[in-house]
Protein backbone atom coordinates (compact mmCIF):
# COMPACT_ATOMS: atom_id res chain seq x y z
CA UNK A 1 0.00 0.00 0.00
CA UNK A 2 1.38 3.42 -0.90
CA UNK A 3 2.01 6.00 1.80
CA UNK A 4 -0.64 8.27 0.25
CA UNK A 5 -3.28 5.52 0.29
CA UNK A 6 -2.39 4.82 3.92
CA UNK A 7 -2.78 8.53 4.73
CA UNK A 8 -6.34 8.49 3.34
CA UNK A 9 -7.24 5.23 5.10
CA UNK A 10 -5.83 6.45 8.43
CA UNK A 11 -7.77 9.71 8.08
CA UNK A 12 -11.02 7.84 7.35
CA UNK A 13 -10.49 5.56 10.38
CA UNK A 14 -9.78 8.59 12.58
CA UNK A 15 -12.82 10.56 11.37
CA UNK A 16 -15.11 7.52 11.87
CA UNK A 17 -14.62 7.77 15.64
CA UNK A 18 -14.90 11.57 15.91
CA UNK A 19 -17.74 13.41 17.61
CA UNK A 20 -20.38 14.69 15.18
CA UNK A 21 -19.38 12.22 12.45
CA UNK A 22 -20.71 8.96 13.95
CA UNK A 23 -23.73 8.80 11.61
CA UNK A 24 -21.70 9.52 8.46
CA UNK A 25 -20.60 7.01 5.84
CA UNK A 26 -16.92 7.70 5.15
CA UNK A 27 -15.32 6.48 1.94
CA UNK A 28 -12.09 6.89 0.02
CA UNK A 29 -13.31 9.13 -2.82
CA UNK A 30 -16.63 8.25 -4.30
CA UNK A 31 -16.74 4.82 -5.90
CA UNK A 32 -17.05 4.64 -9.69
CA UNK A 33 -20.64 3.46 -9.31
CA UNK A 34 -23.48 5.94 -8.90
CA UNK A 35 -24.07 7.32 -5.40
CA UNK A 36 -27.17 5.92 -3.71
CA UNK A 37 -30.28 7.93 -4.54
CA UNK A 38 -31.99 8.86 -2.34
CA UNK A 39 -29.27 9.00 0.27
CA UNK A 40 -30.09 7.25 3.50
CA UNK A 41 -27.41 9.05 5.48
CA UNK A 42 -24.68 11.66 4.94
CA UNK A 43 -21.53 10.64 3.05
CA UNK A 44 -18.03 12.11 3.12
CA UNK A 45 -15.67 11.07 0.34
CA UNK A 46 -11.97 11.59 1.11
CA UNK A 47 -9.56 12.19 -1.79
CA UNK A 48 -6.66 14.30 -2.97
CA UNK A 49 -7.14 17.73 -4.53
CA UNK A 50 -3.41 18.39 -5.01
CA UNK A 51 0.08 17.30 -3.98
CA UNK A 52 3.26 19.37 -4.28
CA UNK A 53 6.87 18.79 -3.26
CA UNK A 54 8.18 21.31 -0.74
CA UNK A 55 11.92 21.48 -1.39
CA UNK A 56 13.87 21.86 1.83
CA UNK A 57 17.53 21.36 1.07
CA UNK A 58 19.95 19.93 -1.41
CA UNK A 59 19.29 16.24 -0.82
CA UNK A 60 16.46 13.95 0.14
CA UNK A 61 18.78 12.05 2.55
CA UNK A 62 17.28 11.91 6.06
CA UNK A 63 19.65 9.53 7.87
CA UNK A 64 19.68 5.83 8.69
CA UNK A 65 17.14 3.46 10.19
CA UNK A 66 18.02 -0.12 11.13
CA UNK A 67 21.13 0.02 8.94
CA UNK A 68 19.31 1.30 5.85
CA UNK A 69 19.61 4.78 4.40
CA UNK A 70 16.35 6.74 4.49
CA UNK A 71 15.40 9.42 1.99
CA UNK A 72 12.27 11.48 1.77
CA UNK A 73 10.52 14.57 0.57
CA UNK A 74 8.18 16.95 2.33
CA UNK A 75 4.87 17.04 0.47
CA UNK A 76 2.19 19.74 0.69
CA UNK A 77 -1.14 17.89 0.55
CA UNK A 78 -4.58 19.34 -0.11
CA UNK A 79 -7.25 16.79 0.78
CA UNK A 80 -10.70 17.03 -0.78
CA UNK A 81 -13.56 16.12 1.56
CA UNK A 82 -16.79 15.83 -0.46
CA UNK A 83 -19.76 16.11 1.91
CA UNK A 84 -23.19 15.02 0.65
CA UNK A 85 -26.31 15.06 2.86
CA UNK A 86 -29.85 13.80 2.14
CA UNK A 87 -32.53 16.31 1.13
CA UNK A 88 -34.34 16.08 4.46
CA UNK A 89 -31.37 17.70 6.26
CA UNK A 90 -31.14 20.78 3.97
CA UNK A 91 -27.91 22.61 3.18
CA UNK A 92 -27.32 23.39 6.84
CA UNK A 93 -26.46 19.72 7.35
CA UNK A 94 -23.43 20.24 5.09
CA UNK A 95 -22.16 23.10 7.24
CA UNK A 96 -22.80 21.13 10.42
CA UNK A 97 -20.58 18.31 9.10
CA UNK A 98 -17.99 20.85 7.92
CA UNK A 99 -17.85 22.24 11.48
CA UNK A 100 -17.40 18.69 12.83
CA UNK A 101 -14.51 18.17 10.38
CA UNK A 102 -12.93 21.44 11.56
CA UNK A 103 -13.27 20.37 15.19
CA UNK A 104 -11.75 16.94 14.46
CA UNK A 105 -8.86 18.13 12.29
CA UNK A 106 -7.97 21.58 13.64
CA UNK A 107 -8.94 21.63 17.31
CA UNK A 108 -8.75 18.02 18.53
CA UNK A 109 -5.27 16.53 18.96
CA UNK A 110 -4.57 14.19 16.02
CA UNK A 111 -1.57 12.90 14.02
CA UNK A 112 -2.39 14.65 10.72
CA UNK A 113 -1.17 18.21 11.24
CA UNK A 114 -3.92 19.92 9.24
CA UNK A 115 -3.16 23.65 9.14
CA UNK A 116 -6.21 25.00 7.28
CA UNK A 117 -9.66 23.91 6.13
CA UNK A 118 -11.78 25.85 3.66
CA UNK A 119 -15.05 25.06 1.93
CA UNK A 120 -16.74 25.88 -1.33
CA UNK A 121 -20.40 26.82 -1.81
CA UNK A 122 -23.23 24.38 -1.16
CA UNK A 123 -24.78 22.92 -4.30
CA UNK A 124 -27.44 20.37 -5.15
CA UNK A 125 -26.06 16.98 -6.28
CA UNK A 126 -28.72 15.65 -8.64
CA UNK A 127 -27.02 12.27 -8.95
CA UNK A 128 -27.21 11.68 -5.17
CA UNK A 129 -30.42 13.61 -4.56
CA UNK A 130 -28.89 15.70 -1.80
CA UNK A 131 -26.90 18.79 -0.95
CA UNK A 132 -23.13 18.81 -1.49
CA UNK A 133 -20.25 20.80 -0.07
CA UNK A 134 -16.56 20.35 -0.85
CA UNK A 135 -14.06 21.07 1.92
CA UNK A 136 -10.31 21.36 1.33
CA UNK A 137 -7.86 20.52 4.12
CA UNK A 138 -4.18 21.45 3.90
CA UNK A 139 -1.31 19.62 5.61
CA UNK A 140 2.32 18.71 5.09
CA UNK A 141 3.69 15.20 5.35
CA UNK A 142 6.95 13.41 4.76
CA UNK A 143 7.04 10.63 2.16
CA UNK A 144 10.01 8.37 2.83
CA UNK A 145 11.99 5.70 1.00
CA UNK A 146 14.40 3.20 2.50
CA UNK A 147 17.55 2.35 0.59
CA UNK A 148 19.00 -1.02 1.58
CA UNK A 149 22.75 -1.01 2.16
CA UNK A 150 24.75 -3.47 0.06
CA UNK A 151 28.08 -4.85 1.21
CA UNK A 152 30.70 -5.07 -1.52
CA UNK A 153 32.90 -8.11 -1.08
CA UNK A 154 35.05 -8.17 -4.23
CA UNK A 155 36.70 -5.26 -5.97
CA UNK A 156 38.47 -5.42 -9.33
CA UNK A 157 40.69 -2.52 -10.36
CA UNK A 158 41.78 -2.44 -14.00
CA UNK A 159 44.55 -0.11 -15.16
CA UNK A 160 44.99 0.58 -18.87
CA UNK A 161 48.19 1.53 -20.69
CA UNK A 162 47.13 5.20 -20.60
CA UNK A 163 46.99 5.07 -16.82
CA UNK A 164 43.17 5.23 -16.60
CA UNK A 165 41.71 3.09 -13.86
CA UNK A 166 38.23 1.59 -13.59
CA UNK A 167 36.60 0.00 -10.58
CA UNK A 168 34.13 -2.86 -10.78
CA UNK A 169 32.30 -4.54 -7.91
CA UNK A 170 30.43 -7.80 -7.56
Amino acid sequence: MSQLTKLKEDLIAYLAQCSGLEEVTLTSEFPARVKPNPLGRPIIGVGFESLAVEKSGFSDYLGTLEGDSVGGQKIAVTLRLDIVVPLGRDGGGCHSLFESLCQALLVTDNPFGVTQITCKEISFDKEAGGFALTALAQLSTLLTTRYTQHDFTDFVVTVTEKGDATLATD
